[in-house]
């Protein structure tokens, strides 16, 4: 069976491997899988070792563009990858497998391209001669490995027959992606496997925040949650645990945008020509005896990172959001217990340079990954008065008050 050898460039430790393994970026893998479907459906194996979830690699379909060489010759396109030929030529679909992967299985009728018929849809096998069109799709089989998770419970909110409310866990994606690495081991396919089908969350929610995660179980509900999203008719409120002596009533209004940092990650700027943002400190709900306090955030705009730069900017960043000023923490190392490791050997695969760097950390000549890192801020409250619906997530372990810290009463609710 013929599979694509996903790479990647990680310049930090994270759920799959360390900055060695991770030859290609997220980035890239982001653009080589853009428009991909997924043509079967899978259920790997779930392990639970050590308070960790790993889910076994497996094999998954799908249909990936190949618009980046559109005009070219195939066998061309992949010469000049191999060359680092400086000409012009968009290979970008190169960047996330060997150059000589693709010669091998085109030179093994490995690669299919479909061709709409009049009732279905043909594949056709091509070989290096082929000149890429740019509507083009192949169907190929993917070698999947999802991200490792913290095994943590999905809290349920609130559920009717329209709306499903949840408490995120931080550490989990919410969409399945499986150029993210999280497919089953997202909340949406945590939440599949527990008989909620067909879920639709209404809004995202940042990998490493944690909090209320509104999901709609028709199409209607999914109309309705994000017209008032759009109408910025909710009222979203959040807590964040920062540094520095935050004020409360603080508003804070710096437009922002959006740039790619030297990891090549997309993160929030505030810029003077950037978007109208509004993000107000309503009050401190909590001062600890670490020098950070507890504060509680309400979102008058939505915008990408919004509470994370604006806090930044205004000298009070996230106390372990070391994206924005912070100081992260150290996170847990993963695929050290013999079951994960069993399990790597059991489900490797040749050529498949992921199984390839686990192959070396196994035998000592890498150091073991860890667990993605988690950010001190939660979507604590969303609202819709129009649909007269009120979510609440618990507060999380690092917002409540401690032995000599400083609490807040009297805090609104629900």
């Amino acid at each position: 069976m013929h599979r694509i050898l996903i790479e990647r460039r990680r310049h930090t430790q994270t759920g799959f491997m360390t900055r060695k393994a991770w030859r290609f970026s997220a980035l890239a893998l982001s653009l080589f899988l853009a428009g991909s479907l997924a043509l079967c459906r899978v259920s790997p194996q779930i392990f639970k070792e050590a308070g960790v979830l790993y889910a076994a690699p497996y094999e998954q379909e799908v249909r990936l563009r190949i618009r980046s060489i559109a005009g070219q010759r195939i066998g061309d396109a992949i010469q000049r990858a191999k060359l680092h030929d400086p000409q012009p030529c968009n290979v970008s679909i190169f960047e996330s497998i060997s150059p000589d992967w693709w010669l091998a299985q085109l030179r093994q009728g490995g690669v299919r391209v479909e061709r709409c018929g009049w009732r279905h849809v043909d594949l056709e096998q091509i070989d290096e001669n082929y000149v890429a069109q740019n509507d083009d799709r192949v169907r190929i089989v993917v070698h999947v490995h999802e991200r490792a998770v913290p095994e943590v419970p999905i809290p349920i909110i609130y559920e009717d027959e329209d709306y499903l409310a949840v408490s995120k866990p931080s550490g989990l994606d919410v969409f399945a992606n499986p150029s993210g690495g999280s497919v089953r081991l997202s909340v949406v396919g945590m939440l599949e496997a527990q008989g909620y089908e067909g879920l639709m969350p209404a809004h995202r929610i940042d990998k490493p925040v944690s909090g209320v995660l509104c999901l709609a179980r028709n199409k209607r509900a999914i109309s309705r949650l994000q017209r008032c999203i759009k109408r910025r008719k909710v009222s979203k409120t959040y807590l964040a645990r920062t540094r520095g002596k935050p004020a409360a009533g603080a508003k804070i209004t710096a437009g922002l945008g959006t740039s790619m940092d030297d990891r090549g990650r997309q993160i929030a700027t505030v810029r003077d020509d950037g978007k109208a943002s509004g993000t107000v400190i309503r009050e401190i709900l909590a001062t600890h005896k670490d020098g950070t306090s507890t504060v509680v955030v309400e979102l008058l705009t939505g915008r990408y990172h919004q509470i994370r730069c604006h806090l930044n900017h205004a000298g009070w960043p996230i106390a372990n959001d070391a994206i924005y000023g912070g100081v992260a923490e150290p996170t847990k190392e993963i695929y050290t217990g013999p079951l994960a490791q069993e399990m790597l050997e059991h489900h490797r695969r040749e050529h498949c340079r992921t199984c390839e760097f686990y192959r070396r950390m196994l035998a000592g000549a890498d150091p073991p990954p860890r667990l993605d890192p988690t950010i001190w801020l939660h979507s604590w409250r969303y609202e819709f008065p129009s649909l007269d619906l009120c979510f609440e997530a618990p507060l999380p372990t690092w917002a409540l008050p401690k032995d000599g810290d400083v609490p807040r009463e009297n805090v609104h609710e629900c």
